[in-house]
């Protein structure tokens, strides 16, 4: 008797062990599961419309138009490499051109009357001939964005923002408050205050606080 009831409780032992281990082996299969998927190439279905400040801007509306200039709603994706977008939230922009030049500011910094720190270093300019870059330390971009207090998203060789996997790549300098531009936006429109029309079409004051660079 004392024989059959041994053997009866390590039966019971041994089936909570067997439950244990698929309880702990199946989080990790899941979790190694969804890592392989994240290093696969991922395909997007760019959205019809997105939020902005003033409501909803479909993609391919204007958002800069002048006569000389013109602006186009984009949404735009963060690509690291070429074909690989990392998982991080689209970015509603407004890309300008004349023919010749380009340039690349959120939405939200040309539509919002809230003063912003990209806004800000777009009206006033900056003190470009103050900043130390190094051609040989790589993009310029990079070097501007971060003396301006702000982060390049990507700041790999071949990482940029793009409409569609594989596109132009571009460049974006995010800053503290959320708000962002291109740094050779910033860079142009403070040698030009003219360039591609951004100045007049900036809703918002500049902020009033001290930041690097930033022309009186």
């Amino acid at each position: 008797m004392r024989f059959n009831l041994f053997r009866s409780t390590r039966h019971a032992w041994s089936i909570t062990a067997m439950k244990l281990s698929k309880l702990l082996f199946l989080p990790l299969l899941i979790c190694v599961s969804q890592l392989s998927q994240a290093q696969s190439p991922i395909s997007v279905t760019m959205p019809q419309f997105a939020e902005n400040a003033t409501g909803q801007a479909s993609v391919g509306s204007a958002c800069v138009r002048d006569g000389i200039n013109k602006g186009f709603v984009q949404i735009m994706y963060p690509e690291y490499d070429v074909g690989y977008l990392v998982l991080g939230n689209p970015r509603v922009m407004c890309s300008i051109t004349n023919g010749t030049n380009q340039g690349l500011v959120d939405l939200q910094v040309l539509r919002s009357t809230a003063p912003s720190i990209a806004a800000t270093y777009l009206l006033r300019g900056i003190n470009a001939s103050e900043i130390p870059t190094d051609i040989a330390k790589g993009n310029p971009a990079i070097q501007i964005c971060t003396a301006l207090g702000g982060t390049e998203y990507l700041p790999g060789v071949s990482s940029g923002w793009v409409t569609r996997l594989g596109g132009d790549q571009n460049d974006l300098c995010v800053f503290a408050d959320g708000s962002a531009a291109s740094a050779w936006t910033i860079l142009y429109v403070s040698s030009s205050p003219t360039f591609l029309g951004i100045r007049k079409n900036i809703r918002s004051k500049p902020v009033l606080t001290n930041l690097p660079y930033l022309l009186p």
